[in-house]
């Protein structure tokens, strides 16, 4: 196996409603790969609901992943899918991954004091 790539990588899962999106999600796919850091990416649709589309990135990193759909091109892309946007989009940090060799794990980049460290809301 080639083991776990891109460990500490994160995986962006975009959701789309409405069958003629295709070739705007083919469009975003292609800008995106071009960015530093993009590892590969696929576009699919529900074989339950054509009208549910997903365009997959994994990244390198969430640094990579961050500057990559923040930049010019992927705002010029992803812009135009943002009304057929389901609201519902994942960001995922990659733990685990599993080939032909086995399960590989990764530890989480996530800080441990996450959930209590940063602004305090009492603006």
């Amino acid at each position: 196996g080639a083991g776990f790539r891109h460990a500490g990588g994160v995986m962006v899962l975009l959701r789309y409603t409405d069958a003629p999106i295709a070739p705007l999600l083919e469009q975003a796919l292609a800008t995106l790969s071009a960015q530093p850091g993009f590892v590969t990416g696929w576009l699919g649709r529900s074989p339950d609901d054509p009208t549910v589309w997903v365009l997959a990135s994994p990244w390198s990193a969430a640094g990579t992943m961050r500057h990559g759909l923040g930049s010019y091109e992927a705002k010029i892309a992803l812009g135009p899918l943002q009304a057929f946007s389901t609201g519902d989009d994942l960001v995922l940090e990659q733990l685990a991954r599993a080939d032909e060799s086995g399960v590989v794990t990764s530890t989480s980049d996530r800080a441990t004091d996450a959930d209590s460290a940063g602004p305090s809301g009492s603006g």
